[in-house]
């Protein structure tokens, strides 16, 4: 029965594009709490009829969402060919719509799965440096310390320990200035 009343809510959502608009943020925010509950089969279910219900609705924005979080999970999961498909196209969305934080927060997706899966240092330090321009030009000082650090980390593994070194202090200060205990631990 209960599957039968989902199936219902799609068949409205895809008709009613207002209602299909809402029906793609609760799924997007349904998969993205289990992305960080470790629950990979429920961000597939959940992003993917997103992502179907989002390309049926042209709805760009609803698509970058759950490819983000579908990105993810591949990444998590080892499938780093996914990951990083759906990370380009999940960048290529936001670009085309102009949404300056979700270009930052997926070149820095792109930027972790460069570096620790890809093992590409050289490569993720490009990554790293032109999202912490953009994070700069924003002003965003949370994601900004996030950044640095992990330009630090990019930096430590070439072997620059001087420069890793300042661009940790800066994270600390900026940790410190915005308050985040997760960025302070870093």
């Amino acid at each position: 029965a209960l599957a039968n009343k989902g199936e219902r809510l799609y068949t409205v959502a895809s008709q009613d594009a207002s209602f299909g608009r809402l029906l793609i943020r609760a799924l997007n925010t349904g998969g993205h709490l289990a992305f960080f509950q470790s629950d990979h089969k429920d961000v597939t279910a959940l992003c993917g009829r997103s992502l179907e219900l989002s390309r049926q609705l042209d709805d760009q924005a609803g698509q970058a969402a759950a490819l983000r979080a579908l990105a993810a999970t591949a990444r998590s999961q080892g499938d780093l060919g996914s990951a990083r498909a759906m990370y380009q196209e999940c960048l290529a969305i936001y670009r085309s719509l102009g949404d300056m934080w979700g270009i930052g927060e997926t070149i820095h997706n792109i930027g972790l799965l460069t570096l620790y899966f890809e093992h590409d240092v050289g490569a993720a330090q490009q990554l790293f440096e032109a999202n912490l321009t953009l994070w700069r030009e924003l002003g965003v000082k949370w994601e900004l310390g996030n950044g640095l650090a992990r330009l630090a980390e990019a930096k430590f593994e070439q072997g620059e320990l001087a420069a890793a070194r300042l661009l940790l202090e800066e994270a600390l200060d900026l940790a410190s200035l915005v308050r985040s205990r997760r960025n302070v631990a870093f």
